[in-house]
């Protein structure tokens, strides 16, 4: 992830993402859940993807200073400039999240905060001792080659290049019209396959992996219409849920006929 942020175009195209990934997710809470634990959700969902996000500032900052390049030791002035150089990617809620989190703190004697994009506004914060370590840590574990989104930049970049160049994710095929689609959107389902596969590697559940995998499924349809789960790919105890009974009528399979592909046979 470290080499693919150091091109500009790949790392808006990272961050539209996340962004995707957040739409389509909270449209799945909001369909699944109701009152307070739909809300108690959305926010847990929120914070993980500001998370995400300022770890992509964090990461494309690093890259700008090529601190593996250069062997950068993790000091005070690094910490320091890699902070700097992130919040001057970031958006309004990654701020607030830092705040939220107290990683950052307005600087001693000001006491009116100057509002977001207003001159002076990323001059007035500095790092508090626990953001400091955070970022020192953070860098630390980028020097020995993890950090991040949560794995090795070489292999994040290694397996989302081979899903976008195959279509294949996890028990996903490669959808139909994958050939003809243009290298932003090829790329773009490489990272969003990447980051589903990541997010399989801490679910144990098969009903909660499978519609983790539903969810990758429906982000795609806008590009790829065609996009299915096969029948014949799933589980065991994820068919005996599809065909399990709902209270108001049916089975649980027919809120998943936009993406499940039946088998014809018998």
């Amino acid at each position: 992830m470290y080499n693919l942020l150091k091109d500009a175009k790949s790392e808006a195209l990272a961050k539209r993402t996340l962004e995707l990934q957040q739409m389509e997710g909270v449209v799945n809470i909001q369909r699944q859940l109701v009152g307070d634990q739909r809300q108690k959700a959305l926010d847990q969902f929120n914070k993980q993807i500001t998370e995400l996000k300022f770890s992509s500032d964090l990461l494309g900052a690093a890259a700008d200073m090529q601190f593996k390049e250069k062997q950068l030791e993790v000091t005070k002035d690094n910490v320091e400039k890699t902070f700097r150089a992130a919040i001057l990617r970031s958006q309004p809620e990654i701020i607030s999240l830092l705040k939220a989190n107290k990683d950052m703190k307005l600087k001693q004697g000001i006491t009116t905060e100057i509002p977001y994009g207003e001159e002076g506004y990323l001059t007035q914060y500095d790092l508090t001792p626990k953001g400091q370590k955070a970022i020192e840590d953070y860098l630390k574990e980028l020097k020995k080659g993890k950090g991040g989104l949560g794995q090795s930049f070489s292999e994040f970049n290694i397996k989302r290049t081979n899903i976008a160049n195959t279509g294949q994710v996890s028990i996903v095929p490669k959808p139909p019209g994958f050939g003809d689609a243009n290298d932003d959107i090829k790329e773009s389902y490489g990272i969003a396959g990447e980051q589903l596969m990541e997010d399989l590697g801490s679910l144990s559940d098969p009903i909660d992996r499978f519609n983790r995998i539903v969810e990758f499924v429906r982000s795609q349809k806008r590009n790829f219409p065609g996009i299915t789960i096969p029948e014949n790919s799933l589980s065991g105890d994820v068919k005996k849920y599809l065909q399990g009974s709902k209270s108001g009528g049916g089975t649980n399979q027919d809120d998943y006929a936009d993406v499940l592909e039946l088998s014809t046979g018998g």
